[in-house]
């Protein structure tokens, strides 16, 4: 039986091991029909590897950015198989767009760690820089785009940067174990971390009187601005965007004021789900205020439609809401309608939740209760994205602790 054993990519050959040893396993289109031949045998599968002149000169040929992305599509429908498809989407989306541009017009062959270093500085002093569709620069290199304002204008976080970088150093590895590289250049490459705190954005959360002038304004649209609601018990529940589309009837209790958050909306393999919630702390139970179940009420009323499994938000044809499509709205509809209320401010459905969190601790709220209210894995996850928020406030540090002190 022939089992295969080493691959290189695809139409350069595959090292199969035989009864009488390995061989270079290659195929071409012949005249319309495809044809196999074989090279060997060899003694080990490195000679085949090393032997092999069509292997030997591939890995001086191709080209960098085009194999991480035949890696990343390859990883993605493993993860995919496995139904990790968020981790599919995030490894997919490190590749496009920032790995396949930065190795683009590099030779596998010739990929040294200075490579992996300058992409590194690159992240560290660009972030988003390359998007689909950007036109190709010298080299064959994408042409760099720099948003002069929005969501993409901002820097990677440092956490952002080691994740992209954790995902170039697995297809390394691959390459590695595939005899395309002697060693992983990410191991061996010179990075110069930037420090947490350095280069990244304060959060982008709506001050009280911004939160305030928001949710009257959702209560006086809500029959006729379709996120209002949404973007209401955002606000009120600090919910997750998913959570929020996820939200049925039969979640809210009326007499405690008491919602309990059981899934979310996500997409997989194409196809939008309402999918129970994997985490246990994100299965939880939150409070909503009696202004946002008066409003369920009245949405209810005015919709008319009798809700599918007892789901508040309906999308296209009746079905799912998708995520996207609150975020999209907001950026392209509610950020230019609210501009004047709320200033040029780069908020998302996600500020929603920010802001909820932020108030909650300026009033004192014990750590412990708002970490359970956002479903966070931890309280000190919570306070590691929050607190720095809270105490560079000057005027509230100052109330706190004088009141602490009975100053």
């Amino acid at each position: 039986m022939t089992t295969a054993r080493g691959r290189a990519a695809r139409g350069t050959g595959v090292v199969v091991q035989r009864s009488t040893g390995w061989f270079v396993r290659r195929s071409e289109m012949v005249d319309g029909h495809r044809r196999r031949w074989f090279d060997g045998p060899f003694e080990t599968k490195r000679d085949a590897l090393r032997s092999s002149p069509v292997l030997a000169s591939h890995r001086q040929t191709i080209d960098s950015g085009e194999w991480i992305t035949d890696w990343a599509r390859t990883r993605a429908e493993q993860l995919r198989s496995r139904d990790r498809y968020s981790a599919a989407k995030i490894v997919e989306r490190h590749v496009r767009l920032h790995l396949a541009p930065h190795l683009s017009g590099i030779k596998l062959g010739e990929l040294r760690p200075s490579h992996v270093s300058a992409i590194a500085e690159e992240l560290n002093s660009t972030g988003r820089t390359h998007r689909a569709g950007a036109a190709l620069g010298a080299g064959g290199r994408l042409a760099t785009r720099y948003p002069s304002s929005g969501r993409n204008a901002r820097t990677l976080s440092p956490k952002t940067i080691r994740n992209i970088l954790s995902t170039l150093s697995s297809a390394m590895k691959t390459a590695v174990n595939d005899e395309l590289l002697r060693s992983n250049p990410v191991r061996d490459a010179e990075i110069i971390a930037r420090p947490r705190d350095e280069g990244v954005e304060e959060l982008v959360v709506f001050d009280t009187v911004q939160a305030d002038a928001l949710a009257d304004w959702c209560l006086l649209n809500l029959e006729a601005e379709t996120w209002a609601l949404p973007v209401l018990i955002g606000l009120d529940c600090g919910l997750r965007r998913g959570e929020i589309l996820a939200v049925k009837s039969t979640m809210i209790d009326e007499q405690t004021n008491r919602l309990k958050v059981k899934s979310g909306i996500t997409e997989e393999g194409g196809v939008l789900v309402d999918k129970r919630l994997k985490k246990k702390r994100s299965r939880r139970t939150v409070v909503i205020p009696d202004r946002t179940i008066a409003a369920v009420k009245r949405y209810r009323q005015h919709d008319g439609v009798t809700p599918i499994n007892g789901l508040l938000f309906l999308g296209r044809d009746r079905g799912l809401a998708n995520p996207d499509t609150f975020t999209q709205a907001v950026a392209r509809y509610l950020r230019p309608q609210l501009a004047d209320m709320l200033g040029e401010i780069p908020w998302t459905p996600h500020t929603l939740r920010h802001t909820f969190a932020t108030r909650l601790l300026s009033e004192n709220v014990a750590p412990q209760t708002v970490s359970g209210l956002l479903g966070h894995e931890s309280t000190a996850f919570t306070l590691s994205r929050y607190s720095h928020w809270v105490d560079s406030d000057p005027p509230l540090l100052t109330s706190q602790v004088t009141a602490a002190l009975g100053a």
